[in-house]
Formats: C-alpha cells, structure tokens, sequence
C-alpha cells in the first residue's frame, strides 16, 4: 500500500548499499526514486546503468512512463543504441522517446541515421519520418 512507501524506499535503499554493484537492488531502489520524484538521486543512481545495453529495463522505462518523462527514456534507449547499434527496435523506441518529448527534429534524425546504419529498416523509418512531419503518426505508448 502506499503508506508503506517510506519503508519500501529504506530496504531498497539498504540493499542497494550493501551490493551497488547489484543490478536488480539498484534498479529497484532507481525505481521507487522516480515513482517519489527524487530525480537528482534517481539519475545517480541510473547513471551507471547507461553503459551497457540493459540500460532500458522495462522497469526503468515503466516507472519514468508513469511520469511523461520521455526525456530521461530517451537517455535509456540510448545507452542501448550506443552499445547495440544494430538493434533496430532500440532505434525505433529512441526515436519514438523523443517524439513523446515533443522534439520531433531529433526524432526524425534518428530515424535518418538509423536507414543509413541498418538498411533492411530504410523503408519503415522513411515511413516514420512521413508521418513525423505530416503530423500523422500515431504515439505507440
């Protein structure tokens, strides 16, 4: 329940200390940061996780969701395109992260970028940026 919340936080936050190189206690705790909108903390806590491409877990992304944050999403999808460059569908969700974000140049420049590094998706990312700049596409949240 929610007047648990403040304890929740205490053993997240005990785990994550006892083991910060612990994965899950560290995105748990990142986790219920968020979901209280202690943001300086949370990206400490993120921060490391923005070097490999597990750094969008969905948890992670569910709980910046639950916020309309897309910025900070797009900061994970990134992480994970930076590490996995052929991973077409991280492209595709970074682009679709920052158009959530209003920043529909940068949406479409991603796109751009990834026909050129995939070629397969050339076909389906020109698609996108169509309806990007038709103003007709539809935000798949």
């Amino acid at each position: 329940s929610m007047n648990d919340t403040p304890k929740a936080l205490e053993l997240l936050k005990k785990a994550y200390e006892l083991a910060p190189e612990f994965r899950e206690a560290r995105i748990m705790y990142a986790g219920i940061l968020i979901d209280q909108k202690q943001d300086a903390l949370a990206d400490e806590i993120v921060a490391p996780l923005l070097n490999d491409e597990l750094a969008a877990d969905q948890r992670l992304i569910s709980a910046y969701l639950a916020r309309k944050d897309f910025e900070r999403i797009a900061k994970l999808w990134d992480a994970r395109v930076r590490v996995l460059p052929q991973d077409s569908q991280a492209r595709f969700a970074l682009a679709a992260s920052y158009h959530a974000a209003g920043q529909k140049q940068k949406s479409i420049e991603i796109l751009e970028q990834a026909a050129k590094d995939i070629p397969e998706i050339t076909a389906q990312a020109q698609e996108l940026i169509r309806q990007i700049k038709a103003g007709t596409i539809q935000a798949q949240q």
